[in-house]
């Protein structure tokens, strides 16, 4: 039986996706002893769906790296109670859930949110990156990927094309598409971020837009085809609230796969009591 999987070059990183025993599991080469040898072994057919799992699953996760390791702008206090960002302390909804990771499942569970952390810093607008916090909260036990990338969901037609047509370029591939846009999977489609619309006040508007599995599930129907994408913090540009905040409009996303079930690999809620609406600057 073939088993599906995905490579793709992330930030000079190297990232697999694979579906096994009815779940999609991720894995970087930077921080999995075993990655090249489930690549070799996905690509020559040895290995059976249990023995990937396992080994994607494994204790031989690399040799352990601190949290420090994965990133050069955040660094903690000696005692792990406080988080620096490029030096300047850090004291927000995400810089809390980092430190509450690291106190209840050590540093594997907080270094997706390192990376997390360091692209949201790298989104150029402050409304956008507290619009962000919006979506996570509506999306409930969202899922982010050990590169730090959002899940999202997107609804399609059948042939994969995009359910309305808009007006502006479109880039799928390095190609310029225009009207309804298609959705191969693999496909890493933008457009100009200066084209999205930036004000959340507004229901409907220009972007590329991604929204949580209820949403996307409900917007798409019996006949749509629902995909999982891939979501980089930093390309969010606005949540609008007239849909309870389940959706975004982005500049960029990844189109992973088709998939009809809610995936979760790295889940979290935030804890209530970290909450802030606008702390991030």
């Amino acid at each position: 039986m073939t088993i599906q999987y995905r490579l793709i070059d992330i930030d000079g990183d190297r990232s697999l996706s694979v579906f096994v025993e009815g779940q999609l599991v991720v894995a970087n080469r930077s921080s999995h002893l075993l990655f090249d040898n489930i690549v070799e072994g996905l690509e020559n057919g040895s290995l059976t769906e249990r023995e990937v799992a396992t080994m994607v699953s494994s204790v031989g996760r690399a040799v352990e790296k601190s949290v420090e390791g994965v990133s050069d702008r955040i660094s903690f206090s000696e005692d792990r109670s406080e988080l620096f960002f490029d030096g300047e302390k850090v004291n927000n909804t995400l810089s809390r859930h980092i430190l509450r990771l690291l106190r209840e499942r050590g540093t594997d569970g907080a270094i997706p949110w390192v990376r997390f952390m360091e692209k949201l810093a790298k989104n150029p607008s402050k409304l956008s990156r507290i619009h962000l916090y919006s979506w996570l909260e509506s999306a409930g036990d969202f899922t982010i990927t050990s590169s730090g990338d959002i899940l999202g969901y997107k609804a399609v037609a059948a042939d994969l094309h995009s359910l309305h047509a808009g007006r502006e370029d479109v880039t799928v591939n390095g190609r310029i598409f225009r009207g309804r846009i298609p959705n191969p999977v693999g496909a890493v489609i933008s457009m100009p971020r200066e084209l999205v619309a930036d004000d959340r006040s507004v229901p409907c508007s220009v972007g590329l837009h991604v929204g949580t599995f209820g949403y996307a599930h409900n917007l798409g129907g019996n006949d749509g085809v629902l995909l999982l994408v891939a979501v980089s913090p930093e390309d969010v540009v606005s949540v609008p609230s007239h849909s309870a905040s389940q959706k975004m409009r982005t500049c960029r996303y990844e189109v992973l796969g088709e998939n009809r079930d809610r995936i979760l690999i790295e889940s979290a809620s935030w804890d209530q009591s970290d909450w802030d609406d606008d702390d991030w600057d």
